[in-house]
This record gives structure tokens, sequence and C-alpha cells, in this order.
């Protein structure tokens, strides 16, 4: 059954949910990019059980809605800022 995968930066901690399964969420805030594509890449394993037809990202901060660029993200994860959201969220899906 095909599935949409939505992810979340909370601050302090990254979150996966899925439509029927709840959601998941990382138990510390990641300290760094790497960091946190090892949390999105983590979260969307636990929920994966079949196809994945559509992905999505909420994040605080200002993003280009067009490219999805992140352009402004205070806080704990400014190490977002000048990266794509579409990016970070395809990479983390497992992929066939």
């Amino acid at each position: 059954m095909d599935s949409i995968l939505g992810f979340g930066n909370q601050g302090r901690a990254c979150r996966c949910g899925r439509p029927h399964l709840g959601f998941a969420q990382s138990r510390y805030p990641p300290p760094n990019l790497e960091g946190f594509q090892t949390a999105l890449r983590d979260l969307a394993r636990v929920l994966t059980t079949g196809d994945i037809a559509g992905a999505g990202f909420a994040a605080k901060g200002l993003v280009d809605f067009e490219s999805t660029l992140v352009v402004a993200n205070p806080g704990p994860t400014v190490f977002l800022e000048g990266h794509r959201l579409s990016t970070l969220v395809s990479d983390a899906l497992p992929h066939r």
C-alpha cells in the first residue's frame, strides 16, 4: 500500500509521521547537517513498510516554496539554511 510520510523539525528533535501508523521521533536534536540527515533516514526506515507515494517537510523559518531552499532557519537547526528540503527528504527515503 502506498503511503505518505511527513517529516518535521521541532528544534529539539526530528519527527516522521505516517497516517494510521503514528510517528517516530529522534531522541536528541541533530547537532549538524550530517546528524540531521542520519536522523531523517533512520526515522523513514522505521515507518516505511511499503511504497511511498509522497513525502513532505514542515519547518520553522523561511523556505522558498518553489525551490524548497531554506532561506532562514533560526535556532538549533540553523545549519539547514542554504539546503533544499526536497533533497533532504528525497535522500532520506528508502530507494529500491
